[in-house]
């Protein structure tokens, strides 16, 4: 009995020592599956146009392997394509955008694509200089898209109100001071309605429709809620959440007004911020601007 108990002990101990063996083995599977996970969703995300989502998604895979180069390709272009648009650019995120291909072109020095995109983040940065370095090394490995980089080069110009970082800004130019709070561009607005005029901070932020207040706002400015049409919106997470809407008289941001503007009155909920609400695309839609984040400054671009 006794030999039967000890011969059992020894079978249990050999198969734990099995386990701790191959438990390295077993964990390194469930990374790759975790990594093609990300990278199909970010993938996904990107081909779907939501960038932040494909920007997060291919963090994430390049977090799990460094060394993953589409993991930093797809994050330079998701960063590419959110700092810089038609209408508005945003040199931080583009600077993410550049250090994500060089990590990429780091681990494969022979992606012409990604130099080429390097390139063109370089140019909405202004940099031409550093552009033309990028074409002279891709002129001898893919002269095709070498050209292409050329024309790009050649025909980009300066917007009118845009100054390098360190050179004092033109009176003539038409900007705007900011405050950045983080990546946050928290921008003056002035509100009139009737006889009054209140200015406040909204953050600046292309992903909302409309241009929302709190009601302490609406308070200063003599709205009466009752006589405000009820609106009700889905806040991220899914909740539902009730607030009011109105015509203001005018909205002004910088050299930019527009009068008859619908504002949403919507309370804050969660943590105190340092904004009053939120300046959406209903204001800006049709607007060109740059944001320098170094001097806290927008240059409305006519």
């Amino acid at each position: 009995m006794c030999l039967r108990v000890k011969t059992v002990k020894r079978t249990l101990s050999m198969l734990l020592s099995m386990l701790l063996l191959l438990a390295p083995l077993s964990h390194l599977p469930a990374q790759e599956v975790r990594e093609a996970e990300f990278l199909g969703n970010a993938t996904h995300y990107l081909s779907m146009g939501d960038f932040r989502k494909a920007a997060k998604a291919f963090e994430e895979a390049a977090k799990i392997n460094p060394d993953n180069v589409e993991a930093h390709k797809g994050l330079g272009i998701s960063y590419m394509k959110l700092g810089s648009g038609d209408a508005v650019t945003f040199p931080e995120i583009l600077e993410k955008a550049t250090a994500a291909f060089h990590r990429a072109l780091l681990i494969n020095p022979d992606l012409s694509e990604v130099r080429y995109n390097l390139a063109l983040t370089y140019l909405s940065l202004h940099n031409k200089s550093a552009a033309t370095r990028e074409y002279e090394i891709l002129l001898k490995s893919d002269p095709k898209l070498a050209e292409q980089l050329s024309a790009a080069i050649t025909s980009h110009e300066l917007p009118p109100s845009y100054h390098e970082t360190g050179r004092p800004v033109s009176e003539e130019s038409n900007q705007t001071r900011v405050t950045i709070d983080g990546n946050r561009v928290l921008v003056p607005i002035t509100f009139k309605q009737g006889d009054r005029a209140v200015q406040v901070n909204l953050l600046l932020d292309t992903g909302a429709t409309t241009t929302t207040i709190s009601p302490g706002t609406a308070s200063r400015l003599g709205i009466d809620m009752a006589k405000t049409a009820k609106i009700t919106g889905q806040v991220f997470g899914g909740g539902i959440i009730e607030g009011r809407s109105i015509r203001m008289d005018s909205t002004t941001v910088g050299p930019h007004t527009r009068t008859g503007m619908r504002i949403d009155i919507v309370p804050h909920i969660g943590p105190p911020v340092r904004y009053d609400g939120l300046l959406g695309m209903d204001f800006l839609r049709g607007l060109k601007y740059h944001v320098d984040f170094k001097n806290q400054l927008i240059h409305w671009v006519k």
